[in-house]
């Protein structure tokens, strides 16, 4: 009995390993049936190391290659995971040059109503949101009325998704401001300005370079949050789910603990 299921198994195995997907399954039956393999085989080591069937004979080797198979299968999971997300991502990114192309044609088409467009036609990845965080007041001290209303208006424009001319401002502010909580809240800026640009890569730069300049400040935790989606969105999945757990046990009190353990499942973090 052992036997046949020790070849079943490695069937199994092998089948996940060499064959394609076939036109009739989709990747979440493929996913579904992952857990459940890698449930059988965990049975069949615990069976192999506790048998007491006599001249049955297990070698150091069949252990080993059990284990082999085991870490093989965990590999097999998280690509499979990681293919279905960059899947997803394709299909919104896709979707949303297809709305906006449809856009730009009602745009030079005499007899198009753009304002009968619904929201249903963009149906692609909706942007990055970028959180709301109780104010700062500490962080106007030695501001000018007209500076603070100009920072009030920055945010507004990268809330609304609005980056234009925004750099530009920050770069003003930056050169003002070379120390001091008013830097960090400028940073801070200039990341979400990044991101909505979908720079990810200097994003993520700019976020790294906070929170190694002040991992004790209270928004900590949002500097490693936006660290992942950056990495994240530049398919650094790994670093992603790492910054991600460095949060939840470094910042357990941050106001993005449940955006990370969120994020964490989307990125099936291990």
């Amino acid at each position: 009995m052992n036997y046949m299921r020790i070849t079943f198994l490695f069937f199994c195995y092998f089948w996940l390993s060499t064959v394609g997907f076939s036109q009739d399954r989709t990747l979440s039956d493929i996913r579904a049936e992952l857990p459940s393999l890698f449930g059988e085989i965990k049975s069949l080591e615990l069976q192999l190391k506790t048998s007491k069937v006599e001249n049955l004979i297990i070698k150091g080797e069949h252990l080993d290659r059990i284990k082999s198979i085991e870490k093989e299968l965990i590999n097999i999971i998280s690509q499979v995971e990681n293919l279905q997300y960059r899947i997803e991502r394709i299909v919104r990114e896709g979707t949303n040059h297809i709305a906006d192309i449809r856009f730009r044609l009602c745009d030079i088409e005499l007899d198009c109503n753009i304002e009968n467009f619904s929201l249903g036609n963009m149906l692609g990845k909706p942007p990055v949101r970028l959180k709301e965080i109780p104010g700062n007041s500490e962080m106007f001290i030695g501001l000018t009325a007209l500076e603070r209303n100009e920072l009030y208006l920055i945010e507004t424009s990268l809330r609304a998704g609005n980056p234009t001319g925004v750099m530009a401002r920050l770069e003003v502010f930056l050169d003002a401001y070379p120390i001091g909580t008013i830097r960090t809240e400028l940073m801070f800026l200039l990341g979400k300005t990044l991101m909505v640009e979908k720079q990810w890569s200097k994003a993520a730069k700019v976020y790294l370079d906070i929170y190694s300049s002040f991992p004790k400040v209270p928004r900590s935790g949002e500097a490693l949050y936006y660290l992942s989606v950056s990495f994240a969105e530049s398919n650094q999945f790994e670093r992603a789910c790492l910054m991600l757990t460095e949060l939840r046990v470094e910042h357990p009190r941050s106001n993005f603990v449940n955006d990370a353990s969120q994020k964490a499942m989307e990125l099936n973090c291990q």
